[in-house]
């Protein structure tokens, strides 16, 4: 595998977790003020959101582990372009 193919692979995988991971704590947040706003909202809804964990989804740690080793794979390849 070439080295850029490889940092691009890897700058791909880690921006894809990045993006995964603030879709869902975006979603968390537009949820939880639909629900504040709604008729549920008489009901006592929570003060804070329940924000996901970075480790909840596990698409989101392998992206970045994926990411990393790509990463430094590159890097330390010995082949040149």
């Amino acid at each position: 595998m070439k080295k850029s193919i490889s940092l691009l692979s890897g700058t791909l995988l880690i921006i894809s977790g990045a993006l995964l991971y603030s879709f869902e704590k975006m979603m968390a947040y537009i949820m939880w003020a639909a629900h504040r706003i709604g008729p549920s909202s008489s009901e006592g809804w929570p003060s804070e959101p329940d924000v996901p964990s970075l480790l909840e989804n596990w698409f989101v740690p392998i992206f970045l582990v994926l990411g990393i080793f790509f990463i430094l794979k590159g890097f330390f390849d010995k082949h040149n372009d």
